[in-house]
């Protein structure tokens, strides 16, 4: 009944629902007690703090299982759909299981909803100017109800943004790498690809790839949700881009960058509010931290 109240719209949603419900006093029925709910929204809707456009999903449940499936919606101008599976347990929280993907969402809306704590800024992700930012996610988790830090899983996400070089992670690198022998100036880039993996606070990353028109980041490491701390290490790849669109220029690139390539690894750390960025080298004495 809570969460049904957590839900709050301007025009009541289309609801049809049918089963068999026993009163407490007749626990022996309980294992017989089962339902089915349709619901669709009739425009806007909202559950606690996350808006939705337009939402319909289905319902099913018994005594040891709720299914909410066939689930679509319209949530920061994207379209998402999954399915998510309740199990009781008499001696434990009851698990949960989440498949759900979104796709062409408005990335700093989508990652502004489900922001909770200003210390852990998830916006810092996205530019810091409005800009025409779209994101696709997949994720596949499972937990206990009643604690966000104690999930696991796996997914995969893509950001398309012309303007990704300004987002406040990658803000500091331009200024690091004034002070490499290769003296870049700026940075522009406008992909990012990832996979990863949860294990409760910690979100591990095989590689994420930051990609421009000539230029590539790949980045290795990982991220605590409940602390805000990046532990990661980045290698640039300056013009691997233009080098295989122009495969002549392939072998010629590599011979380019081998002098530098110690220069061209760093170390990321700090939060997503202020990250730090510092060459592998000597983080100390060679270049300062940004």
């Amino acid at each position: 009944a809570k969460h049904i109240q957590a839900f709050k719209a301007p025009q009541a949603p289309a609801i049809s629902l049918q089963g068999k419900f026993f009163h407490k006093h007749y626990p022996q029925y309980r294992p017989y007690m089962h339902f089915q709910m349709n619901a669709a929204s009739k425009g806007p809707i909202q559950y606690q703090d996350v808006h939705f456009d337009d939402l319909q999903f289905k319902l099913a449940g018994n005594s040891e299982k709720l299914s909410i499936y066939a689930l679509q919606a319209d949530i920061a101008n994207g379209q998402a759909s999954g399915q998510v599976d309740i199990h009781w347990n008499d001696n434990s929280a009851p698990s949960i299981l989440i498949k759900a993907g979104i796709q062409q969402a408005d990335t700093k809306k989508l990652l502004n909803m489900f922001q909770h704590e200003e210390r852990a800024s998830l916006a810092s992700l996205t530019p810091i100017e409005e800009s025409p930012s779209k994101i696709n996610l997949e994720a596949h988790l499972k937990g206990l109800t009643g604690n966000r830090f104690e999930f696991a899983g796996y997914g995969s996400a893509a950001i398309f943004d012309k303007e990704l070089s300004r987002i406040k992670l990658l803000g500091p690198l331009s200024s690091l790498l004034q002070n490499t022998p290769l003296n870049f100036t700026s940075l522009k880039f406008k992909t990012l690809d990832c996979d990863f993996v949860l294990d409760n606070s910690a979100l591990n990353f095989g590689k994420i790839t930051i990609g421009g028109h000539s230029s590539q980041i790949e980045l290795k490491g990982s991220y605590d949700l409940q602390v805000d701390t990046i532990d990661m290490h980045a290698t640039l790849r300056p013009l691997i881009n233009y080098a295989d669109k122009i495969n002549p220029v392939t072998q010629l690139n590599k011979w380019i960058q081998l002098p530098f390539s110690p220069f061209l690894k760093y170390k990321l750390d700090g939060s997503l509010q202020d990250p730090r960025w510092r060459s592998i080298l000597d983080p100390r004495v060679l270049l300062p931290i940004f």
